[in-house]
């Protein structure tokens, strides 16, 4: 629905958005995300963003390497590298919060775990 205020010389008009509720049991989180991201990457770049992530799902404290992402891909750590790199320049294009890290790696992996990102793509 639509909120419409007054001002001095202008009417603005404010769209507001009601959520549903998410049954927990339903394996989803209790407050998905606001906004979604939908980035369109490629086949490739989904399984790179993976791979890079993966360490994380099993309690590890940062994402994967460059040479464990290439060794699980069956690529050049250079090749790997430079994918994850277009993966973050998508996500600044597309405007994804991401911590200010010089570690691309971190931030793209942090920002696909908290904006859902790994399991939003088709």
């Amino acid at each position: 629905f639509d909120i419409l205020v007054r001002g001095g010389t202008t009417v603005w008009k404010l769209g507001v958005t009601v959520r549903v509720p998410v049954d927990p049991s339903q394996g989803e989180s209790c407050d998905p995300p606001t906004n979604r991201f939908d980035l369109g990457l490629s086949d490739l770049q989904q399984a790179v963003l993976a791979a890079y992530c993966e360490p994380l799902t099993k309690g590890r404290m940062e994402p994967a390497t460059h040479k464990e992402v290439a060794a699980a891909l069956n690529y050049h750590p250079n090749t790997v590298r430079e994918i994850l790199y277009e993966i973050w320049a998508l996500m600044f294009a597309h405007e994804v919060p991401m911590p200010d890290v010089s570690d691309k790696r971190v931030a793209v992996a942090e920002a696909a775990r908290v904006h859902g990102l790994l399991w939003n793509q088709t």
